[in-house]
């Protein structure tokens, strides 16, 4: 029986559940890459590619870096997708019929090393000041259930510093109000690394944390328990019509990047995804914690148990606000009443110690500033 590329790929998708264990939503995400790669060589036969084919694919993907076109895409997009192909047709090349597949030719997607300098650069995520965020907030109307849904899914996302997928997941029995607390249990909520843990409600505000509290109040009082989705899809017409309340989960994130996109278009401000938000948590962090301690309980809420993944993944300050700091740091030495770098060590409490030692792991630095 012939084999077709169909057949390839679905062998594929096994391999990667049965034997490397990949999540779905993984295997998910490289399939896609992999039917892309296939549009571009013009769906023709795996076993058929040619040089000339991979280099025109990935130089395709390559030509849309920094692009100011809409179709533009990101260096770690590139670098990802370029990856799951060459995956993909290296465990092909090892199949019976596919001799033609040689290390030669895959060695055409390596990307160009500008792209996985790019890629594994600084994020430059755009992450939008509260203000932004609680603009957003109120420019979502507020009428129906469902918009005022929408609007408490953006409130608890500054809230609670949850991914979108895990917005997805919770259940109202995860929120604790009282405690102002969320429960992340990977049994049933798609958490990161599949990692549970309990993280508390950020300070950014009471008539934040009322939105919360009232869509919680407003769900149960239509008959929502306790395993029943923290932001239920609104049901289709049929049922709506019948006036039978159900209670079902989104089946994927669109619909929360859709509330994202919507609010930011009604405030006028530019678009930030859910994630963004975690960014602007970070330098709130920056902002309000006045101890290592506390930056420590901050970080963990966010879900890191090294405070450094904070600073290093959350914690890039804009061009602007370098420059800010690093001139009032220039002010504070122009005080002859300073102490000298030593002193500062030498008196430092040990929650400050434990910042400095983020920072020294994060720079490599090779000082032992006595410790």
């Amino acid at each position: 029986m012939q084999t077709t590329n169909a057949d390839a790929m679905y062998d594929h998708q096994n391999r990667l559940k049965r034997r490397l264990s990949r999540d779905d939503k993984t295997i998910d995400a490289k399939l896609r890459h992999i039917r892309q790669f296939e549009r571009a060589i013009g769906a023709i036969d795996f076993r058929a590619i040619t040089e000339e084919k991979i280099l025109n694919y990935r130089l395709s993907r390559e030509s849309r870096l920094e692009s100011d076109e809409e179709n533009s895409l990101s260096a770690s997009t590139i670098v990802h997708a370029l990856g799951d192909v060459t995956e993909f047709l290296e465990a092909l090349a090892t199949q019976p019929g596919y001799s033609a597949i040689t290390r030669d030719l895959i060695d055409c997607l390596k990307p160009a090393k500008r792209t996985v300098q790019l890629a594994h650069g600084p994020s430059d995520t755009y992450s939008p000041p509260l203000e932004h965020i609680l603009a957003v907030i109120y420019a979502l109307p507020a009428k129906t259930i469902w918009e005022r849904r929408d609007r408490a899914v953006v409130a608890f996302a500054v809230l609670s510093g949850a991914r979108a997928s895990v917005i997805r997941t919770l259940r109202l029995k995860h929120i604790d109000i009282e405690n102002r607390t969320v429960f992340q249990d990977a049994k049933v909520v798609d958490t990161k690394n599949s990692k549970t843990m309990l993280t508390s409600w950020f300070p950014v505000g009471l008539d934040i944390e009322r939105l919360v509290i009232d869509w919680i109040k407003e769900s149960r009082s239509l008959g929502a328990g306790d395993e029943d989705p923290l932001f239920p899809k609104a049901p289709n017409k049929i049922r709506a019509r019948s006036g039978e309340n159900t209670f079902e989960f989104w089946s994927t994130i669109e619909p929360i990047r859709a509330v994202f996109v919507s609010g930011a278009q009604l405030a006028q401000v530019p678009y930030f995804n859910p994630h963004a938000v975690r960014h602007t948590l970070t330098k709130l962090m920056f902002k309000f914690a006045t101890s290592g301690e506390e930056m420590k309980a901050w970080s963990q809420s966010l879900g890191h148990d090294d405070l450094g993944t904070t600073f290093k993944h959350y914690g890039t300050l804009d061009s602007k606000r370098v420059h800010s700091l690093i001139g009032a740091i220039r002010e504070r030495l122009e005080d002859p009443t300073r102490l000298d770098l030593a002193e500062q060590i030498k008196n430092a409490s040990p929650e400050h110690l434990e910042i400095i030692r983020g920072i020294l792991r994060l720079g490599n630095s090779n000082l032992s500033l006595g410790m």
